[in-house]
């Protein structure tokens, strides 16, 4: 009887330990999703694109789109493809990538925004909106990205 109860303890145990194994797991998994990140890819031409450098100045370099970028933990990347100004082999083959990753139309400014949780993306334009309505844009492209 006494090795019945034994083996009862030692079964019970085991089957406690495998469920915080797999708690842990979970937990693991939770916390690798945290690090997935969010990015803007930002299409620019920033030495000859008139809209890409109001695009800067107004909006990019703003307070208000700065703090809201940060709050949701967006990643901006600028995909730049200047006339006048030099890049090196490596950056000049990153964009390209990007863009057929992407399928950028050649409309600049033009924006992606990426999830890399779920591997979706979701393409769009700045067609001079206010900070605010830009920033709600993004939001609500991101919000389309996590239906």
């Amino acid at each position: 009887m006494k090795n019945l109860l034994v083996i009862l303890i030692l079964l019970s145990f085991q089957s406690l330990l495998a469920k915080e194994k797999n708690a842990n797991l979970n937990l693991e998994r939770i916390l690798d999703s945290s690090k997935t990140k969010t990015i803007l890819y930002v299409f620019s031409g920033s030495d000859w694109c008139s809209n890409c450098i109001r695009f800067k100045k107004k909006v990019l370099m703003d307070t208000l789109f700065i703090s809201k970028i940060s709050e949701n933990k967006i990643q901006i990347e600028i995909i730049d493809f200047p006339q006048r100004t030099k890049q090196s082999s490596e950056t000049i083959e990153y964009n390209r990538r990007i863009s057929e990753k992407f399928g950028f139309d050649g409309t600049f400014p033009s924006f992606v925004i990426y999830s890399s949780f779920h591997k979706q993306y979701k393409s769009f334009y700045y067609q001079n909106e206010s900070v605010p309505l830009f920033c709600d844009l993004i939001l609500n492209q991101l919000k389309l990205l996590h239906e």
